[in-house]
């Protein structure tokens, strides 16, 4: 498959993707800290004025900035060379992208007790951190890389006249 993309437009879409990303896990850093603050105190109504404004942070920021990081993320995937599924680190990426979305929406839907809110921001924060570290390394090949190795590798010992059996 060839480029879809000039160099120049891929650097634009790259920056953006980088950006939505980078922001989403400072923004739920956020929210995490303020989490911790509302759990922590007992003045009066310092909680729900947090919660409330936890809340506006997930719609307002946090959903927008997920939803952009998860569209240039498929735009790079498809009109570039990396495709959605043809490397391992971009299922990760994009697992690692989707559960915390999946989370995000949980939480605001079931609205559970305050355990299971810090199991989903550590998740979360989790997820997108690793994330960041994948998208620096790049470390796994091809899908059909081991595969495709062994199937050279046989081939090779044919052509040798050797047998692995």
């Amino acid at each position: 498959m060839t480029n879809k993309l000039t160099i120049t437009q891929r650097r634009w879409l790259l920056s953006a993707h980088i950006l939505f990303s980078v922001i989403w896990l400072g923004a739920v850093l956020c929210t995490f800290v303020l989490f911790i603050v509302a759990t922590d105190t007992n003045n009066g109504d310092v909680p729900q004025s947090i919660q409330e404004s936890i809340d506006i942070l997930d719609e307002t920021i946090i959903l927008p900035l997920a939803v952009g990081a998860l569209v240039t993320g498929i735009l790079l995937s498809v009109l570039t060379k990396w495709g959605l599924f043809k490397f391992w680190w971009l299922i990760v990426k994009e697992i690692l992208t989707l559960l915390p979305i999946a989370l995000g929406v949980f939480v605001q839907v079931v609205r559970p007790p305050e355990e299971v809110i810090w199991f989903t921001s550590l998740t979360t924060v989790a997820c997108l951190s690793a994330a960041v570290v994948i998208s620096v390394f790049k470390r796994w090949g091809q899908r059909n890389q081991q595969r495709e190795r062994g199937r050279q590798h046989a081939k090779q010992q044919t052509v040798d006249g050797v047998s692995q059996a």
